[in-house]
């Protein structure tokens, strides 16, 4: 299942400045904390075994089986998976980045 993508007036999706940025709606009603997705994204390397293609696939991860699916059983992304799989009421992404070569 992959969210709707948000849309925050004044943003485009080239804007890449880490922060946090929110938009005011007058006379929507009352929105609680709990009712706020919470988004971790990680970023590391994966192994040759791991499905996920670099620095393109951004995947939703539901579960150990996924990260390892995704980025190779023990892979450095797929360990930081798993503990943060621990941290409940988490919505979880992950992206493989290309390993540095030179």
């Amino acid at each position: 299942m992959t969210s709707p993508p948000v849309t925050i007036i004044g943003l485009s999706s080239t804007t890449f400045n880490p922060g946090f940025f929110g938009e005011v709606k007058y006379a929507s009603g009352l929105a609680s904390a709990a009712s706020i997705p919470n988004y971790c994204m990680l970023v590391g390397n994966k192994l040759s075994t791991g499905t996920a293609v670099a620095d393109t696939d951004i995947k939703d991860i539901f579960s150990v089986d996924d990260a390892d699916l995704f980025f190779g059983a023990g892979s450095e992304l797929a360990r930081m998976c798993y503990q943060a799989l621990k941290v409940p009421g988490v919505r979880l992404r992950a992206v493989a980045a290309a390993e540095a070569g030179g």
